[in-house]
């Protein structure tokens, strides 16, 4: 049960920060469109990819 819900809170970590940077870049483009993701953007997105790998691993590999 411990392991479920550390999971879903990284889950839910991991796909808000995904979101975020993929809102920011929306809102952004409306106002100037250069079709780039900022360095902030980049920071949320990698961030979001490493915290669903981390969830990736422990569904798979860690049993507690």
């Amino acid at each position: 049960m411990l392991r479920f819900i550390i999971m879903l809170i990284i889950l839910i970590a991991g796909l808000g920060s995904l979101l975020q940077a993929k809102l920011e870049f929306a809102r952004r483009q409306r106002i100037e469109p250069d079709n780039k993701w900022s360095y902030r953007e980049q920071i949320w997105r990698r961030v979001g990819y490493f915290l669903c790998a981390v969830d990736f691993i422990i569904a798979g590999f860690i049993n507690f």
